[in-house]
C-alpha cells in the first residue's frame, strides 16, 4: 500500500506540473530513487526500454558498466560508462554516456542523483578521468556538470564537431 500511495503522489505532482514544488524538496525526492550497478536480469527490460529510443545496452562488464535507477520498482533510468580507449587510443578514459531519464521522473532529481553516482562509482573503480559529451544549449545539464567539477576539455575538441562540448573531471576537482 506505501508504494502505492508514493507512487499516486508523484502521479499528481507531474500531473499538476507542480515542478517549483518538486525543485523545493529535490533532495528528499532523489531519496526515493535506488541507483544501483545493472545485473543481468535487469537488461531485458532496459532493451525493451532503449531499444524504442534506438539505443543498444551491453552487460556491465570490464569496459562497461551501466547504472539504473528505479522508483518502487520501476525502471526509472539509467546512464553508461564506457571505455573507448582501444577504439581511440587519444580517448583513453572512461566517458559517461546515455545518460537517459523517462518522462515521469525528469526534473525530479533522478538524472543528477545516476550522475552523481556514476561519478563515485567511477572513483570507487579507480578510473581518474571521466570525460562526456554536451550539447552546449543544454544550460540545465551544463551547470551540473560543471557544480559536479567537470571542465571544457580543449585538448579533445580536436576530434569532434562544433556541436558539442567535451568536459573532463579528473578526480579531486571541486565537487560542488
Amino acid at each position: 500500500m506505501k508504494s502505492r500511495v508514493k507512487f499516486g503522489l508523484l502521479c499528481v505532482l507531474r500531473s499538476v506540473k507542480s515542478v517549483p514544488l518538486i525543485r523545493r524538496n529535490l533532495k528528499k525526492m532523489q531519496r526515493l530513487f535506488d541507483v544501483y550497478e545493472a545485473q543481468p536480469d535487469d537488461i531485458p527490460e532496459l532493451k525493451r526500454w532503449l531499444n524504442k529510443k534506438n539505443k543498444k545496452p551491453t552487460v556491465s562488464g570490464e569496459k562497461e558498466f551501466i547504472l539504473i535507477a528505479r522508483f518502487q520498482g520501476m525502471l526509472a533510468g539509467c546512464i553508461q560508462l564506457i571505455y573507448f580507449g582501444e577504439m581511440r587510443p587519444q580517448m583513453p578514459h572512461y566517458w559517461l554516456y546515455a545518460l537517459i531519464v523517462k518522462p515521469l521522473f525528469r526534473s525530479m532529481g533522478c538524472g543528477e542523483k545516476l550522475f552523481r553516482c556514476a561519478i563515485a562509482f567511477a572513483e570507487q573503480r579507480q578510473f581518474n578521468t571521466l570525460h562526456l559529451l554536451v550539447n552546449p544549449e543544454n544550460s540545465q545539464a551544463l551547470n551540473i556538470y560543471r557544480k559536479s567539477g567537470f571542465e571544457m576539455d580543449h585538448d579533445l575538441a580536436f576530434s569532434w564537431n562544433n556541436n558539442y562540448q567535451i568536459l573532463t573531471y579528473k578526480k579531486g576537482a571541486k565537487n560542488g
